[in-house]
């Protein structure tokens, strides 16, 4: 259960939360992507987007990495966690889960945030931070609906999960831009 708890770190709290707080001092790393999936509500239901950059070039997400000791067998797993902002625009649209306060987005850094992700923050950590949080990149980016990622409709790990896909139910939207307003199909 722990694994479930810790896939995802919050950049708001990560210095002062235990799971993540000697990470974030000390094990930042940059996670390198193609694109991610995000999942938007509508009527009790969650549909899958492919979150790409329009560039079509890979994007760099903040991560955090440490060593993990499995209590019952003493093996030591190395283990990352994606550093997570509150989403904006077309993110902000896509990542609606009703039991969230806020909408979350991974934090995708610049050339610029990369390094400085990855430096030495000294006694500035919380102010670094919080800076690197201020250009999270949240435009350029588009999202497509596809098929079901898990459950009973899920076609698994195939290239035909990366196709996009049309439900009845989301008929008239389409959080694809990155101006966070919805298109018509």
């Amino acid at each position: 259960s722990i694994r479930n708890k810790t896939i995802n770190a919050r950049s708001e709290s990560l210095l002062e939360k235990p799971a993540f707080r000697k990470a974030g001092r000390y094990g930042r790393c940059l996670v390198v992507v193609d694109g991610f999936f995000e999942h938007h509500h509508k009527g009790g239901k969650t549909f899958p987007y492919k979150v790409e950059h329009q560039s079509e070039q890979p994007m760099v997400i903040a991560g955090v990495s440490d060593d993990w000791t499995d209590p019952q067998s003493g093996e030591i797993w190395r283990s990352f966690a994606i550093v997570t902002t509150k989403a904006e625009g077309l993110m902000a649209e896509i990542h609606n889960n009703p039991k969230l306060p806020e909408p979350r987005t991974p934090l995708i850094l610049n050339e610029d945030t990369q390094k400085a992700w990855l430096s030495d923050w000294g006694a500035h950590q919380k102010r670094t931070l919080a800076e690197i949080r201020a250009e999270a990149v949240q435009t350029g980016l588009e999202a497509t609906p596809v098929r079901r990622l898990r459950g009973k409709e899920a076609v698994g790990n195939l290239p035909l999960a990366l196709e996009p896909y049309s439900y009845p139910e989301l008929e008239g939207e389409n959080p694809s831009n990155d101006t966070g307003q919805m298109e018509l199909f």
